[in-house]
């Protein structure tokens, strides 16, 4: 999904990080502590995966295929609120 969207260059914001960095613990230190880019992260963000398949593997059990289908027609309900985006809120409403 990467190669379909566009990332705007902003020299100003990445300076900003880059001051944060810590090279001797690899950590950004923020005011309020120090943080890092977990494996969790990357495997989010990424999509790789850290145990087993790959988070785009496609689903083989009948009921995670279910699941998917309810998540999916949950995602297009949502986005023909006004707002036009799902919100924790509206997600929440649908499956609480």
């Amino acid at each position: 999904m990467s190669t379909k969207c566009q990332i705007l260059k902003n020299e100003n914001l990445l300076f900003g990080v880059v001051e944060k960095w810590c090279c001797e613990t690899n950590t950004f230190v923020f005011p309020f502590g120090e943080a890092t880019i977990t494996l969790e992260d990357v495997m989010v963000l990424g999509g790789y995966p850290v145990l087993g398949d790959s988070v785009f593997t496609p689903l083989v059990d009948k009921e995670m295929r279910e699941v998917e289908k309810k998540l999916i027609l949950a995602r297009n309900e949502l986005s023909k609120t006004n707002s036009g985006s799902a919100r924790a809120s509206l997600w929440m409403d649908i499956f609480i």
